[in-house]
């Protein structure tokens, strides 16, 4: 537990200081709906209340798995306000291997989108979670986080964690078949952070594309963003057009994606860095990108544009409890 010589630097107390301190900027925009930072942190705090009730504790696993969707972090942001543990599921997983996972962490509540909670049913039977909450619609089964948020009042009181006490557990890709779990502590995130808000300004904007159950999706410019009181603009998942769509609307301050474009028309991007910031006005058409050659695999391309776009419009005022 934090003590004054410990500071709790944990996952819940992070959000809940930066709404404190930038309750009515942007936090979160997905498809085309805007939280602020109060508006963000009363569903964060309605679930962890749910949570509480349903059962979890301090150290107990909460996992969710999905597409890209302001539930996982809500859910992340909601165990840590608890003390316990968050658990980010790949959704590229077959049943079988989520079964392995889930179980290897000892997952007790599981949130899912739509589109993934199929996988969990033909394995529900061999899971040890004792809920399953459905991030969109409901169904036979499933609980509606709708449901949960429009009944559950706020929580009364974050818990208060350590720097070493675990906030994720995130697992590898396998070195030796079975995929090991990586215990990240509170610590290890705010002090990793710490490296990159220098070079960051509240309200700073940043574009994820990447899959949050990364960490590199979840903590390289997600998390950082968020703890310099930023705004996400956050998509299902990776689609060239509609990237550069959001582009074209969308004011960024910060855009970082390292992946590699399996289709694009003509070019394959292996490696895709985009800044921009407040300067002379300019296009879309400015995008300029420069590359070598690779191979089959398409061209290698490095893009530093500086755009001055228009702010995203914000719809926080309708659907409040609908994506």
């Amino acid at each position: 537990m934090a003590s004054h010589n410990n500071p709790d630097v944990g996952l819940g107390r992070m959000i809940g200081k930066r709404t404190a301190l930038t309750p009515t900027n942007r936090a979160l925009t997905f498809e085309g709906t805007t939280w602020t930072y109060a508006e963000f942190l009363d569903r964060i705090d309605r679930f962890a209340d749910s949570l509480r009730e349903g059962g979890i504790t301090p150290g107990d696993r909460v996992g969710f798995l999905g597409f890209n969707h302001p539930v996982f972090l809500i859910t992340m942001f909601a165990a840590a306000r608890l003390g316990a543990i968050f658990v980010p599921l790949n959704f590229r997983l077959t049943a079988s291997e989520l079964d392995y996972i889930i179980n290897d962490a000892g997952v007790h509540t599981i949130v899912a989108d739509d589109a993934h909670k199929a996988e969990l049913d033909v394995v529900r039977s061999q899971l040890p979670c004792e809920r399953y909450v459905s991030a969109e619609s409901g169904g036979e089964g499933w609980e509606s986080l709708h449901e949960i948020l429009a009944e559950s009042p706020p929580l009364l009181q974050a818990a208060k964690v350590a720097a070493d006490d675990v906030a994720l557990i995130m697992y590898t890709s396998g070195t030796t078949g079975r995929p090991k779990g990586a215990m990240l502590t509170h610590g290890n995130i705010a002090w990793n952070n710490v490296n990159t808000l220098h070079g960051m300004e509240i309200g700073d904007v940043s574009l994820v594309v990447a899959p949050l159950f990364h960490i590199g999706g979840l903590n390289v410019t997600t998390l950082v963003t968020l703890q310099k009181g930023g705004e996400i603009v956050l998509h299902r998942n990776f689609d060239p057009g509609a990237a550069l769509e959001a582009v074209s609307y969308t004011h960024l301050d910060v855009y970082k994606r390292q992946t590699e474009l399996r289709h694009t028309g003509r070019l394959g991007l292996r490696r895709h860095h985009l800044r921009t910031h407040r300067g002379h006005p300019r296009t879309q058409e400015d995008l300029r990108f420069r590359g070598t050659h690779s191979g089959h695999r398409g061209h290698r391309f490095v893009a530093r544009p500086q755009l001055h776009l228009p702010p995203c419009r914000s719809n926080s005022s309708r659907n409040w409890y609908r994506w």
